[in-house]
C-alpha cells in the first residue's frame, strides 16, 4: 500500500490535530494580550507598543522560511519534524511565561525590553513548532480524504485553543499584572503536553524521513515560481491583515 493509499488511524489523525491547540493558544495571546499588557500594566505608550509588536511579527516572517529550510534538512532517528516540535514547545512555553513575568521595579524602557526579548523567544519557539507541524500534513498522507479528516480534527482542537487563549487566560489573569503571569504558568503545561502528545500519537504514521538536499535558493525559487500558490499566499496575507486590524 502506497503512502497515498495508507489509511491513518483515528489516533493518528486526531493526535496530529491536537498540536494545533497548543499552537493557537499563543496565536491568540500575541494577537490579543501582549499589546494590552504593555500599555495597561507596564505603562508603555500605545504607539511604541504597537511598533514593537509589529516588528516582532515581521521578525516572525523572516524566521518562518529559515526554520522550514532547516527542518527539511534535519536528519535524526526521530525524523525531521519531531525534534523541532518537541524543543520548540518548551521554548514557546518558557517564552510565554517570561513574557508576563516582568520583574517589579523596572523602568518603562526596561519593561519594554523585557517583554520584547521574551516575545521574540516565544515567537521563535512558536515557529519551531508551527512550521514543521504544517509540513507534516504533506508527509503523512497524500490522500485528500485523509487530509480533510486531519484538518477537521485540527480545527476542533484549534477552537479549544482559541477558548484557552482568548477566554480562559484573561479569566485566570483576573485583570491584574501578577494574574497574567499566574495564568501563563497554568496554561504553559497545556501547550507543551498538547504538542508532545501529538508527536507521540503520530510517531508511527508514514512520513518522508530523508532530509532535503536542495539549497535554500532552489527551494525559494520553487515556491515563487508556483503561481497558484503565490496567489493563495497573497490572499491569505490580506485576510490575516484584516483579522489583525479587527
Amino acid at each position: 500500500m502506497t503512502q497515498s493509499q495508507t489509511r491513518l488511524s483515528f489516533g493518528q489523525k486526531a493526535g496530529w490535530g491536537l498540536a494545533d491547540m497548543g499552537i493557537v493558544v499563543f496565536v491568540i495571546v500575541k494577537q490579543l494580550l501582549v499589546m494590552a499588557f504593555l500599555t495597561t500594566y507596564l505603562g508603555v505608550p500605545v504607539q511604541v507598543a504597537g511598533a514593537v509588536t509589529t516588528l516582532v511579527l515581521i521578525f516572525d516572517m523572516v524566521t518562518d522560511p529559515l526554520i522550514g529550510y532547516l527542518s527539511d534538512r534535519t536528519n535524526t532517528r526521530w525524523g525531521r519534524r519531531a525534534p523541532w516540535m518537541a524543543l520548540g514547545a518548551l521554548v514557546l512555553a518558557g517564552g510565554t511565561i517570561g513574557l508576563f513575568g516582568v520583574p517589579l521595579g523596572l523602568s518603562t524602557t526596561g519593561n519594554l525590553l523585557w517583554v520584547t526579548s521574551f516575545f521574540v523567544l516565544a515567537t521563535v519557539g512558536f515557529t519551531m513548532v508551527a512550521i514543521p507541524y504544517g509540513a507534516m500534513a504533506g508527509e503523512i498522507t497524500q490522500s485528500p480524504q485523509e487530509r480533510s479528516a486531519m484538518t477537521g480534527y485540527r480545527m476542533a482542537f484549534a477552537s479549544i485553543g482559541i477558548l484557552l487563549g482568548g477566554a480562559i487566560i484573561p479569566l485566570l489573569a483576573g485583570g491584574t499584572r501578577e494574574g497574567h503571569l499566574q495564568a501563563a504558568i497554568m496554561v504553559a503545561p497545556v501547550i507543551v503536553l498538547a504538542i508532545w502528545v501529538s508527536i507521540w500519537a503520530t510517531r508511527k504514521a508514514p512520513r518522508v524521513q530523508t532530509p532535503s538536499t536542495q539549497s535554500f535558493w532552489t527551494m525559494a525559487n520553487m515556491v515563487f515560481s508556483n503561481a497558484p500558490f503565490m496567489v493563495l499566499v497573497v490572499l491569505y496575507g490580506v485576510m490575516t491583515m484584516a483579522i489583525a486590524l479587527i
